[in-house]
């Protein structure tokens, strides 16, 4: 039979006891929480480019969608859908355009996994796939110059994500400036200065212009004009997107061409020139890249073929310093964030 200090003993043991059990399980827990974080776990892409690892298997990341690389280094960055299917961009946010915010991935053909993602999501087949926001699995690792995913594959495609509520103005979010009236507009518009065309300055400009040297584009109409406003606001406004991107004229010299994918590599002679575009400036001695726009020459068309055939360096190097009107298509081209007309499929020798 047990005394009244036996029971006691026992029973101050038994607490002993089960606090040191409880007191295990947060210990065990934190061991769990280390830097390391386990294969298959969802990063964001600030995740990766904050992270100081550079290779990891098989996780998995989500983002927007927002372009490709036209190289072989994230500088090469183009913010557009294009003609590369070995690669997207990945981004935080569907707006993005500041390469250094963004991560390769390495779209390839091999295994069928990655095949499949490739055919699916690539910009070339698919310039739907822009903005969509998606989650993607592969390897991290070093990829254009920064960190980046190969082998990318087993990929979803995500809702675009909620837009944060005004946490100042919780009943009315959409209006923080009149909390008690919500029916009155947002913001005021604010109207441009001078110095910065609106889009309905511009589009007017393009639709009324025609097809000679006084009415057209000239190289430094177009460098004001599209990179300030145009493609920024056309590409994300339904109504304008649907009529597709705009084209236009451009009047301008031809100064020579560009053997790599970025303006900046423009060589001003016609030696050793390709067939595959030219480079227009205002005046036909110019010799800085950034008085310059790249104009594409393909054979898409019938049209294009022609515009090639007749105004390539390579076939015709007599062309150089040759004063020219030639329609296309608005687009980034031969570098990021730099404008230059793709798709060329009309021109004229100016008399």
């Amino acid at each position: 039979m047990y005394t009244p200090k036996i029971l006691i003993a026992l029973f101050l043991s038994f607490i002993v006891l089960t606090s040191c059990e409880k007191l295990e399980i947060p210990t065990t827990d934190n061991k769990s929480g280390n830097d390391e974080t386990p294969e298959g776990t969802v990063y964001t892409v600030d995740d990766i480019l904050a992270h100081t690892y550079t290779e990891k298997d098989n996780i998995y990341v989500e983002g927007y969608i927002v372009g490709y690389i036209d190289g072989t280094h994230i500088n090469q960055a183009i913010f557009c859908t294009g003609d590369i299917e070995t690669n997207i961009l990945l981004a935080a946010t569907p707006d993005e355009e500041e390469p250094t915010c963004c991560i390769p991935i390495q779209l390839t053909t091999s295994p069928n996994t990655c095949r499949q993602t490739r055919e699916a999501v690539n910009l070339t087949d698919h310039p739907d796939m822009l903005h969509q926001r998606i989650r993607i699995q592969g390897n991290i690792a070093t990829y254009m110059g920064t960190k980046g995913i190969l082998q990318a594959h087993n990929h979803t495609l995500l809702p675009p994500e909620d837009t944060p509520k005004n946490p100042e103005n919780p009943n009315n979010p959409d209006n923080p400036e009149n909390p008690e009236n919500p029916d009155s507009p947002e913001n005021p518009e604010t109207p441009s200065t001078p110095s910065t065309p609106t889009l309905q300055d511009t589009l007017t400009y393009v639709q009324t212009h025609g097809y000679t040297p006084e009415t057209a584009f000239t190289v430094h109409d177009f460098k004001t004009y599209i990179p300030t406003f145009l493609l920024n606001t056309y590409l994300i406004d339904p109504e304008l997107h649907a009529t597709g991107i705009p084209e236009v004229i451009v009047h301008g010299y031809i100064v020579g061409y560009i053997k790599g994918s970025s303006l900046v590599k423009t060589i001003f002679s016609a030696q050793n020139a390709v067939e595959t575009n030219i480079v227009i400036a205002n005046s036909p001695d110019e010799i800085d890249p950034d008085q310059c726009i790249a104009v594409q020459l393909t054979t898409t068309s019938t049209n294009a073929q022609k515009t090639r055939n007749a105004l390539n360096l390579k076939s015709h190097p007599e062309n150089l310093h040759q004063e020219i009107i030639i329609l296309g298509d608005i687009a980034i081209y031969m570098g990021a964030n730099t404008y230059g007309l793709k798709n060329a499929r009309n021109y004229g020798f100016a008399e």
